[in-house]
């Protein structure tokens, strides 16, 4: 199914909510979470069926980059984040009381970067629309703009509704999505005061969320009131307008279906999120086990070689103990010939089958690449190759799907060693040599043989 490009901002979300009505020190709980708008809208549209492309930029070196990037790849589709230097840390921090959103304080250093879309043609070659939030810049809406797909923005804030204001006029524009109090805030800095006013700063679809209320369309002019249905156990109207905005524009234009079915569709999508811990309808939001996002690597599911490097020292305690050092052989083959989507299926794979074949006091990494590192505790000799070829073998068997009906077999080469001592890193030397060895002798093999 086709689908847009979303593009825009991603954060670390802090939301507190108040518990108590009174006093400066107030009680009430606080959760950590990955939000945005524009993540909030790839991730309703990932939720409605729809393949969103996902384009946001943030900080190379940013404390919290790493937690970012690994939570967009479990929930926001296919992804393509510039990382740049110096703009900045991306972060959110927002109190709600009674489930509304009362204050809040935001970092969204994308909005001083101008994205151009010949950076992004692989993501926008599979897109039918486009959906932006206005935590863009002005520049980089108007780059967009210049594509010629039908094009949607999506408010984020009163004050950078007032962003629109710079649009005036723009054509290209097929819609725009906001709250009541953004548009009011709009309306009250173009010297307007009226819903159906909206069309003469822009004459495109204006989506007016109302909470409660329902939505207005307004299109030349002309108001549309669309009635919310009854929502009970509502947690929060927090995210719901992104909700309704992604079903609706999906049903428009993916779906084709009248004003009215994708109204339907948007309230739909809103009452998931309105009775949810959450911002969007396919993700809570929330980072839970985030010491398994950063110590477990995503694509393959074993460990990463940062978490091997802090439990190396508690590891040189064991007396007894061999490391496999392994390589899928010919992988740079696979990426050229199959792609890398195959590639990255061909490790989700040998990852699971290494999972499979371990047992729980051993350790599986992620060593660098297609290089993969076991630990076998308590094994040495015969006894170590033999769960080393274990893990060849049943990789070797393995017909792995690469999409389209089609599948691979792919083989590894390993080298085996002993630690000696308390030198783990001597003995990942020693099976690196190994390793090569097996490879120069045909590959397919665990070197040395028992």
């Amino acid at each position: 199914m086709c689908g847009p490009a979303v593009i825009g901002s991603v954060h670390i979300d802090i939301m507190l909510d108040i518990l108590e009505s009174k006093g400066i020190d107030r009680r009430g709980k606080f959760e950590i979470g990955v939000g945005g708008t524009a993540y909030n809208l790839a991730c309703n549209y990932k939720s409605l069926g729809s393949q969103a492309s996902f384009i946001s930029a943030l900080e190379k070196d940013g404390l919290f980059t790493r937690l970012i990037l690994l939570k967009l790849k479990e929930t926001a589709g296919k992804r393509w984040i510039s990382l740049v230097e110096d703009i900045g840390e991306s972060g959110f921090v927002g109190i709600r009381e009674h489930g509304d959103l009362t204050q809040a304080v935001n970092s969204t250093p994308i909005e001083k970067l101008v994205l151009k879309p010949c950076h992004y043609r692989d993501a926008l070659a599979s897109a039918s629309f486009l959906h932006l939030d206005l935590n863009n810049s002005i520049e980089t809406i108007r780059e967009f703009l210049k594509v010629g797909l039908p094009a949607y923005l999506s408010c984020v804030s009163e004050s950078k509704a007032l962003k629109l204001l710079d649009l005036a006029g723009d054509n290209r524009i097929n819609g725009i999505t906001l709250n009541r109090h953004e548009a009011s805030a709009l309306l009250k800095a173009a010297n307007r005061s009226r819903f159906h006013e909206l069309s003469s700063l822009i004459d495109c679809l204006w989506i007016v969320t109302l909470g409660e209320f329902g939505a207005a369309l307004v299109k030349k002019g002309k108001i549309k009131s669309l009635h919310a249905p009854m929502i009970k156990n509502i947690v929060s109207y927090s995210g719901c307008g992104d909700a309704f905005a992604a079903a609706f524009i999906h049903a428009k234009e993916v779906l084709k279906l009248s004003y009215e079915e994708c109204a339907k569709a948007g309230f739909d999508l809103a009452s998931k999120v309105a009775v949810k811990h959450a911002s969007n309808a396919f993700d809570g939001n929330r980072l839970q086990n985030t010491d398994r996002m950063i110590f477990v690597d995503a694509l393959t599911g074993l460990y990463t070689r940062r978490y091997f490097e802090e439990e190396k020292e508690g590891l040189e305690r064991h007396e007894k103990m061999s490391v496999v050092l392994v390589d899928i052989d010919n992988f740079k083959k696979v990426n050229d010939t199959h792609g890398h989507d195959a590639g990255d299926q061909v490790l989700r794979k040998v990852g699971e089958v290494v999972r499979r074949n371990v047992r729980k006091n051993d350790l599986a990494v992620r060593f660098g690449g297609e290089e993969i590192l076991v630990i076998f505790q308590d094994l040495t000799g015969k006894d170590a190759w033999t769960a080393a070829e274990r893990i060849r073998t049943d990789i070797e068997a393995e017909a792995i799907e690469t999409g389209a009906g089609k599948t691979l077999q792919v083989t590894i080469s390993g080298g085996l060693a002993e630690v000696k001592g308390d030198c783990l890193d001597n003995a990942i030397k020693i099976a690196d040599e190994r390793l090569y060895t097996a490879k120069k002798s045909g590959k397919n093999r665990i070197y040395p043989a028992a």
